[in-house]
C-alpha cells in the first residue's frame, strides 16, 4: 500500500481533547483511532471491513462517544448507523441503514443525538437499548435525506465554519460517447458500477447541444486535478481562530487515482493575505488551543499557532495494516 492510498479524516470533540481519527485505507478498510489532543498520543482501534462515511459522522461533546454510518453493500444488514466508544466501532446502538443515502447525525450534547434517518427508518435495532436520559431525535426537517449533506454541512456550521463561495458542478465523465438508448439510470450504473455519489441523471448530459461538449473538453484540459466532477468555481469555507482564518477550497470530486474529495487548504491573515500554503490535504481544523492539525498522505502534523510555517509530524498511518481487534468489555455498554 502506498502513502498516496492512505486518508485521514478527523473530528475534534467541541468540549475536550479528543480527535476521532477515520483512516482509510486500502480503500475498503477503515480503522478508527483516539487522538489525545493534550500529549498526541495515539489508541489504534478496530477496523472495518467496508465503508464508513467519515463525513456524516459526529464526536460527542465529551469524546466519549461517535456516531457513524457504515456499509458493506452486502449481506442481511446492507448499511447501518452505530454508536460506538472510540477508539473501537463495536455498537452500543445500532440502526439499519437506508442503502446509500441518509445515515449518520449529530450530537446535540453527550445525551441527546439527531439521528439523521427517516421517520419510517428510526426503530433502534431490537437487541439494543438506550439509557433512559439519551434522547434520539431526528436530523432536520428532512432526515434521512441526502448523502454526506446535509450531517457535514450541519456539523460544519456548528463548529465554526461559514461557507464563502458555492462550487457549481460540472460532470467530467464522457457519457456522450454513449447511444440515446443507454440513457435508462440503471443501465448507466451498470455501465460505471456504483458511485458513492449517488445516481447519474442521464438527461442532464444527453440534452446537451454539441458546442457545449466541445467547450467542456477544452476546459478538462486546464483542470488541475483529473475527476468525475468538477466544482467550477469551487467551493470555499473558511474558519477564523484568533488572528488567522483556516480556508477549505474544495475543488471536486472521486480523482482519478486520488481521493474521493480533491481538496486545499490554506492559513490565511484576518485582511486576506495568504500565510502558510497546505495544498492538497485531505483534513485540517484549528485545535482548541489554536494550533493548526491537518493530515496529507496518511500523515498527521501539528503547526503551533505561533510558528505555523514549520509543522511537526505527530504519526504516520501510511503503514498501518488491517488485523481484527476486538472491543473491550468497558466498551461495549452506555
Amino acid at each position: 500500500m502506498t502513502a498516496a492510498s492512505t486518508r485521514i479524516y478527523a473530528i475534534i470533540a467541541r468540549e475536550a481533547p479528543v480527535a476521532v481519527i477515520f483512516r482509510r485505507g486500502p480503500s475498503q478498510f477503515v480503522q478508527m483511532l483516539k487522538w489525545n489532543l493534550k500529549d498526541d498520543t495515539f489508541e489504534h482501534g478496530q477496523w472495518l471491513n467496508g465503508r464508513i462515511y467519515e463525513r456524516r459522522a459526529d464526536v460527542s461533546p465529551s469524546g466519549k462517544y461517535v456516531i457513524y454510518f457504515a456499509a458493506k453493500y452486502k449481506g442481511p444488514m446492507t448499511s447501518w448507523t452505530a454508536i460506538s466508544k472510540p477508539p473501537y466501532l463495536t455498537a452500543v446502538a445500532l440502526w439499519e441503514g437506508m442503502g446509500a443515502w441518509g445515515g449518520g447525525g449529530l450530537f446535540d450534547s453527550d445525551t441527546r443525538i439527531q439521528l439523521n434517518h427517516s421517520p419510517s427508518r428510526m426503530k433502534l435495532i431490537d437487541t439494543f437499548t438506550l439509557p433512559a436520559e439519551v434522547e434520539i431525535v431526528p436530523c432536520g426537517e428532512n432526515s434521512g435525506s441526502g448523502e454526506d449533506s446535509p450531517v457535514m454541512d450541519m456539523r460544519m456550521e456548528r463548529d465554526g465554519w461559514t461557507q464563502t463561495q458555492f462550487g457549481e458542478e460540472q460532470f467530467e465523465i464522457d457519457l456522450y460517447g454513449l447511444t440515446e438508448g443507454v440513457g435508462d439510470l440503471e443501465a448507466l450504473q451498470e455501465t460505471f458500477g456504483f458511485l458513492e455519489g449517488g445516481k447519474i441523471f442521464a438527461e442532464k448530459f444527453f440534452k446537451a447541444k454539441e458546442e457545449i461538449k466541445e467547450k467542456k473538453a477544452e476546459k478538462r484540459k486546464t483542470n488541475q486535478y483529473d475527476m468525475f466532477m468538477t466544482l467550477d468555481p469551487p467551493d470555499i469555507h473558511v474558519k477564523p481562530d484568533g488572528e488567522c482564518v483556516l480556508e477549505m477550497t474544495t475543488f471536486g470530486f472521486h480523482e482519478t487515482d486520488g481521493p474521493p474529495w480533491v481538496q486545499e487548504y490554506r492559513v490565511l491573515s484576518k485582511s486576506g493575505d495568504e500565510l502558510v500554503a497546505l495544498g492538497k490535504t485531505d483534513w485540517a481544523d484549528w485545535d482548541h488551543n489554536g494550533d493548526l492539525l491537518y493530515s496529507q498522505n496518511g500523515l498527521i502534523f501539528r503547526a503551533k499557532k505561533d510558528n505555523l510555517k514549520n509543522p511537526i509530524l505527530l504519526i504516520d498511518l501510511t503503514g498501518s495494516v488491517f488485523s481484527p481487534v476486538s472491543a473491550p468489555d468497558e466498551f461495549r455498554t452506555w
